[in-house]
């Protein structure tokens, strides 16, 4: 089952220098109890911090461990959102596991693909039991 969450407006918690834009994320998270929850934001590191301290109802009901099985870079919060809602859509966790991992990578403003310092492919993770 795929929990569902309300968006809630951004709050400037970023450490990031001024003038730079930060570049959203959707992730999927899979919690112990075996059900998954999918999401967006600005900064996944700071988010996922706030789901594994609980600060999150719809999180608190997947137990104790959260993991991330899939999360991918996009360039805009309006991008990320539209996915996360098609990828709610599905109701079917594997399925939208499967199609956040075969989305294309991200194109930057100068329409050159991929935006940050890792390497190709990192910025999705995999977890065997999913």
């Amino acid at each position: 089952m795929v929990e569902q969450g309300t968006h809630k407006p951004l709050v400037g918690s970023s450490n990031l220098p001024p003038g730079s834009l930060p570049m959203p994320w959707i992730y999927i998270l899979k919690g112990s109890s075996g059900r998954h929850y999918i999401g967006s934001a600005v900064d996944l590191d700071a988010r996922l911090a706030q789901h594994r301290r609980g600060h999150t109802h719809t999180t608190k009901r997947l137990g104790e461990n959260l993991d991330l099985v899939a999360s991918k870079e996009v360039a805009t919060l309006a991008e990320a959102r539209k996915i996360e809602r098609t990828l709610k859509a599905k109701k079917n966790p594997r399925l939208a596991i499967q199609a956040l991992q075969a989305l294309e990578e991200p194109r930057n403003h100068s329409g050159l693909v991929g935006s940050s310092n890792l390497p190709p492919g990192s910025s999705i993770m995999r977890s065997a039991d999913c």
